[in-house]
């Protein structure tokens, strides 16, 4: 009837849309809110990060909190606070392990929420002393395997170590001698940008996302069979 006609043509206007805005890459990052998503494992300080850089007049606090079914259930969007005069937009997602958010799920939110939208940089978060985790090897796979753009995609990640402050210096040590090259092993020179932060100190990160290329990058769901031979 008149309804479900209505609703097709609703549906090929925004397809029309959706087709328009992914043709439109000719924006200059300044002109759009810079996309940044937010992974890591359960507690690592995903949502504490996001409340940190977050606008509080524009968006509500991320609930943040150490739970072995994590507290982030979906990809939440906040405003960030701006960083060289750039506009961002902070997605904070499931973290890895949260028992009620399996993989294939987690991989399915991140196609359902990415799909056709670009992203200027991934902040992939591990405590400082606590960095050797099956967490942090799924976040690999996710970076090496779901977001497409050549070598040049290590250029928009950065390994933010957290709970700075509860380390030490063998474990700064540790973080940077072997932590960071083992994320950035397929990247050249297997070495990329990192951070170092604490509640009370974000500097270095702002810095890290100062200097993330005008590039974008895009993800797209690795197949399932890729996903079982290596995780």
């Amino acid at each position: 009837g008149e309804q479900s006609q209505l609703a097709f043509a609703m549906v090929v206007t925004r397809s029309a849309a959706a087709l328009e805005a992914v043709d439109d890459k000719k924006v200059t990052p300044s002109s759009r809110p810079r996309r940044i998503l937010v992974v890591g494992e359960v507690g690592d300080g995903k949502s504490t990060l996001i409340n940190a850089l977050r606008d509080p007049e524009k968006s509500d606090k991320a609930e943040a909190g150490k739970k072995a079914r994590g507290v982030t259930k979906q990809i939440s969007e906040f405003i960030g606070k701006p960083i060289d005069g750039n506009e961002i937009v902070l997605l904070d997602t499931p973290g890895i392990g949260d028992l009620d958010v399996p993989l294939q799920k987690l991989f399915v939110l991140f196609e359902e929420r990415l799909a056709d939208a670009e992203v200027d940089g991934v902040l992939v978060t591990t405590p400082v002393s606590n960095a050797y985790t099956q967490g942090a090897q799924v976040v690999k796979f996710l970076v090496e395997k779901g977001f497409v753009g050549g070598s040049e995609k290590w250029d928009n990640i950065v390994l933010v170590g957290t709970k700075n402050d509860k380390a030490d210096d063998d474990d700064r040590e540790c973080f940077r001698e072997q932590v960071v090259p083992e994320l950035f092993a397929s990247a050249p020179n297997k070495t990329g940008a990192y951070a170092l932060v604490e509640k009370s100190d974000y500097s270095d990160l702002l810095g890290c996302i100062s200097r993330l290329p005008g590039a974008s990058i895009e993800y797209e769901r690795p197949s399932d069979e890729v996903i079982q031979a290596e995780l």
